[in-house]
């Protein structure tokens, strides 16, 4: 084998098939492809990290091995459509890949069912949206016009700060659109005098950043705010958006590297009929995005905001005082961490072994079988 191998993926995957093709010829030419800009600003495993782009128009005979199991589907269809052909696309093996994934599932739900070190959590800034997308788990599309109530939250953080101390993480500022809230600076301000030692991160559709004014940009600065922008296929100037956070001082990444939006299906079971035990240790949300809403945390984005389903589709998917803790009757940081670790009532409600990535994204149409 003498035509250039390029590994699809700078992850620990991608290392091990690296040592073991270096293992049995150390003279082989390897580089690594990434569609994270960040890890191709730097070396892996000592080799160059290229672009897709770069990758067909210089390699387009070389040899691709896609260094993941999960996803190494999607990354041959982004390879293919660049120009490489099937014949030099390879997988990992097989039988690697189901031991692998079986210790991967396990591991994540281990780390589900176990309590936090420490608190990060998520809340909605506006809960409508100005891109609507399909499929969307916080179900932005089907709700009215509403703002998260300042005082509420303040208070609310008051109240974390009395709990926790420093020991929360990071704070999440999301939507729906989050810059659509006119007091996004001032939640900002909040969130950071209450938690300066918190990573804050406002998760964008971006399409609002270039209209923003000064003084959210300095705020953004001055506070060590990143925004994280989810790159969609739409008409947005993404690299004026680079260059405008890179003006003000801001930094930027792009949610999930540097790859263009796909859509999820994250199917409701609307009876109810599903093992909440298997649906909270399968979901990658669970205990992982917890959010906060009116003084109560929930382990997931889901349960928060199915109201504006219910209200859209007149169904009645049951979330009950259960389903969260009120951060006000709790008597400590440890009680909070054991509930969010433990499956919640409303987890029946949701087809976590059926839920399918990768579709191509769109805007919603509003039809009850884009959430069943």
């Amino acid at each position: 084998m003498s035509k250039q191998i390029i590994i699809f993926g700078c992850s620990h995957l991608g290392q091990q098939i690296y040592r073991q093709i270096k293992e049995r010829k150390a003279d082989l030419r390897v580089c690594f492809l990434d569609n994270d800009t960040d890890k191709r600003k730097q070396e892996f495993c000592g080799e160059q990290v290229i672009s897709l782009e770069e990758a067909a128009a210089n390699y387009r005979e070389a040899f691709y091995i896609t260094a993941s199991y999960r996803f190494c589907r999607e990354m041959r269809d982004q390879l293919e459509e660049a120009g490489i052909a099937e014949s030099n696309i390879f997988f990992p093996n097989l039988l690697v890949k189901r031991l692998e994934d079986e210790l991967y599932e396990a591991n994540e739900k281990i780390k589900r069912r176990m309590p936090r070190k420490q608190l990060k959590f998520a809340v909605d800034l506006a809960e409508h949206c100005n891109l609507n997308c399909q499929n969307c788990d916080h179900f932005a599309p089907l709700a009215r016009e509403y703002f998260t109530d300042l005082k509420q939250y303040e208070a609310d953080l008051k109240r974390i700060q009395e709990l926790f101390g420093d020991n929360v993480a990071q704070i999440d500022l999301e939507g729906g659109e989050p810059l659509l809230n006119p007091q996004s600076v001032d939640f900002i301000k909040v969130t950071y005098a209450y938690f300066p030692k918190a990573l804050i991160n406002i998760f964008t559709n971006g399409i609002l950043l270039p209209k923003m004014e000064e003084g959210f940009w300095d705020i953004c600065r001055q506070c060590g705010v990143v925004l994280e922008v989810t790159k969609y296929p739409i008409a947005l100037d993404y690299d004026r958006i680079e260059h405008l956070a890179k003006e003000k001082g801001v930094v930027l990444h792009y949610f999930g590297g540097n790859v263009v939006k796909t859509s999820r299906h994250q199917p409701l079971d609307l009876n109810g009929g599903q093992d909440q035990w298997e649906s909270f240790c399968s979901c990658f949300l669970a205990n992982e995005c917890i959010m906060l809403k009116k003084g109560r945390l929930y382990t997931c984005t889901v349960l928060p905001n199915i109201e504006h389903f219910n209200r859209y589709f007149a169904k009645d998917v049951e979330v009950s005082a259960k389903d969260s803790i009120d951060i006000y009757e709790a008597e400590s940081a440890q009680e909070i961490l054991e509930f969010l670790c433990h499956p919640m009532p409303a987890c029946r409600y949701c087809k976590v072994l059926e839920r399918t990535g990768g579709h191509i994204w769109g805007t919603s149409k509003r039809a009850i079988e884009e959430w069943i």
